[in-house]
């Protein structure tokens, strides 16, 4: 039998049609593809919840994103989030979602309408820009964080202190919004740790069981 290109095609476009389709209502939605959210997606993925990545390229280890799909999570790359969405909910405001395009779209500067996803949580697993904590604090002008009412930036390399901090500061940062890993050092104003990466897998095992956790009470 020959290979017809059409036919390649189309599956192509049918494949990636129907996985985007089954990932536009979730129950938590992981941006970025560090290593705190490949583990958060992996228990996620493993608990039976549904989580999938936004990010700009597939850059981490290959074992990492393997078990991560295994455990059934979706990764989508050359994504990008442009912004959240809000929700009424006891009187106030709830991260519920994302505004997503493509990022070609995004580096050309053209007028395409963005897609909008439903996420019952949102993870900023962004690494050092903590890009989602930035849009929610620029879009509500919300408080984020206690100390400063705002995002903070990271402090000086100190790998010791900047594990046990990214560990410690995982969590709900705004309601539907968790913080992991390096976003979570730049949300609070923690120490960078250089090429370590222990605390991190310990922020994702974190972040997932905090999530599983919310997700069976609800």
């Amino acid at each position: 039998m020959s290979l017809n290109d059409v036919s390649i095609s189309k599956q192509i476009i049918d494949t990636f049609k129907n996985k985007l389709l089954s990932c536009l209502e979730l129950d938590v939605a992981l941006v970025g593809a560090g290593p705190a959210n490949l583990v958060a997606g992996y228990y996620l993925g493993r608990a039976g919840f549904k989580a999938y990545y936004v990010m700009d390229s597939v850059e981490t280890t290959a074992s990492l994103i393997s078990k991560c799909v295994g455990a059934g999570t979706r990764i989508f790359n050359l994504v990008k989030v442009t912004d959240v969405l809000f929700r009424e909910k006891d009187g106030g405001a709830r991260v519920a979602g994302l505004v997503l395009n493509w990022s070609p779209v995004e580096n050309l500067g053209l007028h395409v309408d963005p897609l909008g996803i439903e996420a019952k949580f949102v993870v900023d697993g962004t690494g050092h820009p903590a890009d989602i904590c930035h849009i929610v604090v620029r879009k509500l002008e919300a408080k984020l964080f206690t100390k400063t009412g705002d995002v903070v930036g990271e402090m000086s390399l100190w790998a010791d202190k900047g594990e046990e901090f990214t560990v410690s500061n995982t969590g709900e940062v705004f309601p539907g919004l968790y913080v992991v890993g390096m976003a979570a050092n730049n949300a609070f104003g923690g120490p960078r740790m250089g090429p370590i990466f222990g605390g991190m897998l310990l922020s994702g095992k974190k972040a997932s069981e905090l999530l599983i956790k919310e997700l069976q009470a609800s």
